[in-house]
């Protein structure tokens, strides 16, 4: 059977795996775990594209507007924006292209702040999403993983680990998939459409050049993704 094929690989790389593929030809459907909740990582980008897209084509949103991003407060991540210097000026449709390219983090929450959760929630119902749901910014969220282990947010944990001991890392290894953040069944942060709402003070370029990167394990699960 193809599901225990599937399975079979999920078990050989040491993870729990869900999936949904529906054919666009005819609807025909092939689930594993699917009707299971989850934490939807950078998936949510699709939906984020979906309604921006739609926005575009009914003309709410110009796709051509320019739009400028600081460089001393951007959310992190390992590609993109975050790695950049300098403030930046780009367009919503640019934005789009590189958050479903290369799954750029300052990109999605810039659109997320743009669209509103509200909306976006309303596009998934309406696509027959009706468990799929967004409650925060990838920034919140962030940081609630950061302040459920005990720093004031996910940049603190970050700093916090240069210099952690193998003991204490693993420790906090071994919790992060409790954070609310990672677990479907939690509460999760309280989305801000007005700013990201976190408690690490913001960063200048310097800064973020200086910081160190994520100890291995620290990376949530949507990086790259």
């Amino acid at each position: 059977m193809v599901d225990d094929e599937i399975q079979e690989i999920f078990e050989r790389a040491g993870c729990e795996g869900a999936m949904l593929v529906r054919s666009a030809a005819d609807g025909a459907e092939f689930g594993l775990r699917a009707d299971e909740l989850v934490v939807p990582a950078s998936v949510i980008k699709v939906l984020v594209a979906s309604e921006a897209e739609t926005r575009f084509a009914d003309g709410s949103l110009d796709p051509r507007e320019r739009v400028a991003l600081g460089g001393a407060d951007r959310t992190p991540g390992p590609v993109g924006l975050f790695l950049f210097e300098d403030d930046v000026t780009m367009s919503w449709r640019d934005m789009v292209v590189l958050m479903l390219t290369i799954s750029d983090n300052p990109c999605t929450d810039a659109l997320i702040h743009r669209l509103g959760t509200d909306a976006l929630n309303a596009t998934a119902r309406r696509l027959g999403l009706h468990d799929t749901v967004i409650r925060s910014d990838l920034m919140d969220m962030l940081d609630s993983m950061g302040q459920d282990l005990g720093h004031t947010g996910w940049l603190d944990l970050l700093s916090w680990s240069a210099d952690a001991s193998p003991d204490e890392s693993a420790r906090v290894d071994e919790a992060l998939p409790t954070t609310r953040a990672l677990d479907p069944e939690k509460d999760t942060p309280p989305h801000h459409t007005a700013g990201h709402g976190h408690a690490a003070p913001a960063r200048s370029g310097a800064d973020r050049r200086a910081r160190p990167p994520p100890a291995p394990g620290y990376a949530p699960s949507w990086h790259g993704s």
